[in-house]
């Protein structure tokens, strides 16, 4: 067995190609407007916003993170998906 931080599998779902919908990650829709999007999506066909759409993501961890998990991230997303911050 291996080791996979938990770090490493979230960013590695985000910056996955085949876009699946992220399970650990919820979008979390703000104003009235977003949340009237969001109560017409369980009648319609509507996809939620992917995190890997975006060129800014911040990972808020609790409890803090290692320097060899940031030079991880920082590697994973370099590779996956050039030109995200």
């Amino acid at each position: 067995a291996s080791y996979k931080p938990l770090l490493k599998q979230v960013v590695e779902e985000i910056c996955n190609p085949d876009r699946p919908d992220p399970v650990d990650i919820e979008h979390m829709s703000s104003g009235l407007t977003d949340l009237l999007k969001t109560g017409f999506s369980m009648f319609m066909k509507v996809n939620r916003p992917h995190p890997g759409d975006h060129p800014l993501l911040i990972i808020f961890m609790v409890g803090g993170v290692t320097v060899s998990e940031v030079k991880m991230v920082k590697d994973l997303v370099a590779t996956r998906k050039p030109g995200t911050q």
